[in-house]
């Protein structure tokens, strides 16, 4: 995934839906047909696995992770989160 790769949806009130994969040999994000697929080596329940998929996000936006929050799916592996102004 290159940094900045969908920049075009770093638009403030976007809301971006993505599937989580945890337990995953290594981070990545995926540009699917049907939406976002992120991987990640943590755990899906813990806290950590919201940071990554947000940190990964943010990257593939080219935002800062702090410019960005989760809005739904806290414990489970369909998250929206949303650009912040």
């Amino acid at each position: 995934m290159k940094h900045g790769v969908l920049s075009d949806l770093s638009v403030p009130g976007t809301e971006i839906e993505v599937r989580v994969t945890p337990n995953a040999p290594h981070d990545d994000l995926l540009v699917e047909c049907m939406g976002l697929r992120v991987f990640i080596t943590d755990n899906i329940d813990s806290e950590k696995a919201n940071e990554s998929t947000a940190e990964l996000l943010a990257a593939a936006l080219g935002i800062p992770s702090a410019h960005m929050h989760l809005t739904a799916g806290e414990n489970s592996q369909d998250k929206v989160f949303v650009v912040d102004e």
